[in-house]
Parts: structure tokens; C-alpha cells; sequence
């Protein structure tokens, strides 16, 4: 038989004899996983407060009442069962959170007065809302007193205590810079009062009362009596009375003799010249 080289001079094979390829259904691949229809629900009604409660219903015959209950007044039809809700008959009751029915004559009240709170309703009396006062216009005394005294302060014979009780009615110290200060006034300075010992011609702002400035400025002490007990502090820039006493360093210090003037020294260098040690 003579061979057959070439493809187009092949034998052609009828349709019917061809081998055809058996057709499968498409497969579906089990890692997608199918997209559920989204289902639309309907939202749920918010329930009535009232269609929970529990109604007598050993007793179902229609009763027209009123409850008062958390600041409201509760028509019904039924009446609510005590044995299963906190019913009272007081006002303390509904105070607590009870169910308290109205009577005949203070369903009444209410409805005569549809703007009655249930505790005026439960009293069968209405509350007078009181009318406001009109202010009186006062003329304010105690500023025109104060400001009086002010100017006047320094004018007032006082000793040092009656001036340290009304120390805050002195002028303060700052308000004098560039100003003349006459010895004799007080002045105040971070709280304290001072004496003014001598005439100050022109108050320098670089000189306020301290122990640089003895000579012009005495501080008055305010805390203490200068008892035993109760020893005056001493502060470096102080005038020594006889007879009372002075603390410093832990040290109290009994004056025997008045300085007159203002003493700079630490008090162990005027033992024996002004004053003993106590202890």
C-alpha cells in the first residue's frame, strides 16, 4: 500500500465515527462561597411603657381611674394588681415609685386644673408660685465708709495694735513713689504695716520698707504679743521694748532696756547692752 506523506491527503473520517468528548457541567469551586440574598427585616415597634403593666385581671370589669406614676397622670380601665406591682395610697408611696390612685375628688382637681403637678392634684391644692421682688436700690454704705476711712486713716490717733486691726484701711507703700512720705504715717508693704520713722522727701521705688531702709520704715509686728509665751519674732530691723520678749534662732531673748530706735544686730550681740537670754 502506498504511504500517505501528507496531512491533507489523509482519509477523512465521517462525523458520526468521530470520537466526541463527553461534555460535563460547569463545576463550581468550593472555596467561593455563594453570596447570601440580603434580607431586609421590618424594624420592631418600640413597645408602649404602659402595655407591660399588670393588670387585675381577677376583676375585669371596665373601672374609669387615675393613676399618678413618675410624674404622670395614668387613665385606666383596670385597676393594677397589688400583687404583682408597687401599689401605695400616700404620697410618700409615689415618692417611692408606687402606683397611687386618685380619688373621685382629686380626679376633680385635675381635670379643674390640667397644669396641677400629681402631688398638687393628690393634695387638692396648688402651690402659689411666688412673685418675684423687685430689688430696692440701697446706696452701698460700707464702700463709702471704707473709702472715708481710707483717707482719713492716717489722720486717726491709734497705738500700733488698733492700727494692725485695720491695717488693710492704710494706704499701700507703692502708691507714694515719687511723692513726699511725713514721718509719723503708717504704710503698708506686702502685707505688713510699717511706721514711718522720718520725713522721706521723694519715696524711691529701689527703696521700700526692709532692713536696708531701718531708718525710714519700723515694721509693726502683728502675730505676736511679746510674752513669754508668746515671743516677738525678731526680724534685724526692729526697736526693743523693755519688758517684753523676742525670739531668734530658737533663742528667747528678754528685753531690760528700750533701744529707742531700731537695732540691726543679731540679739546674741546685745546680751547685756538690751536684752538677757530667757532659753
Amino acid at each position: 500500500m502506498e504511504e500517505i506523506n501528507n496531512i491533507d491527503e489523509q482519509p477523512i473520517i465521517p462525523v458520526e465515527e468521530q470520537d466526541v468528548e463527553e461534555q460535563t457541567p460547569e463545576t463550581v469551586d468550593p472555596d467561593i462561597i455563594p453570596e447570601e440574598p440580603e434580607v431586609i427585616t421590618e424594624p420592631e415597634p418600640i413597645p408602649d411603657p404602659w402595655d407591660e403593666t399588670p393588670w387585675n385581671e381577677d376583676d375585669p370589669t371596665p373601672v374609669d381611674v387615675t393613676y399618678i406614676k413618675d410624674g404622670q397622670f395614668v387613665p385606666l380601665t383596670m385597676r393594677i394588681n397589688p400583687a404583682t406591682s408597687h401599689v401605695g395610697t400616700t404620697l410618700s408611696d409615689y415618692h417611692a415609685g408606687a402606683w397611687v390612685e386618685l380619688s373621685e375628688e382629686q380626679k376633680s382637681f385635675h381635670e379643674e386644673n390640667p397644669t396641677a403637678t400629681p402631688e398638687e392634684a393628690f393634695n387638692m391644692e396648688l402651690i402659689p408660685v411666688p412673685e418675684p421682688e423687685e430689688p430696692e436700690y440701697a446706696p452701698n454704705y460700707n464702700a463709702q465708709v471704707f473709702m472715708f476711712a481710707r483717707m482719713t486713716i492716717n489722720e486717726t490717733p491709734l497705738t500700733d495694735m488698733q492700727a494692725l486691726a485695720v491695717k488693710d484701711l492704710y494706704p499701700e507703700w507703692a502708691s507714694f513713689i515719687g511723692q513726699p512720705l511725713a514721718a509719723g504715717k503708717r504704710v503698708l508693704h506686702e502685707e505688713r504695716l510699717y511706721n514711718v520713722r522720718q520725713d522721706v522727701a521723694v519715696v524711691q521705688e529701689h527703696q521700700p520698707p526692709s532692713v536696708d531702709t531701718a531708718s525710714l520704715y519700723e515694721e509693726i509686728n502683728e502675730q505676736n504679743t511679746g510674752t513669754i509665751d508668746d515671743p516677738i519674732p525678731y526680724n534685724g530691723n526692729m526697736a526693743l521694748e523693755n519688758g517684753k520678749y523676742y525670739s531668734q534662732f530658737a533663742v528667747t531673748y528678754k528685753c531690760i532696756r528700750d533701744t529707742g530706735n531700731p537695732v540691726y544686730h543679731d540679739m546674741s550681740a546685745l546680751v547685756g547692752l538690751y536684752v538677757e537670754v530667757v532659753q
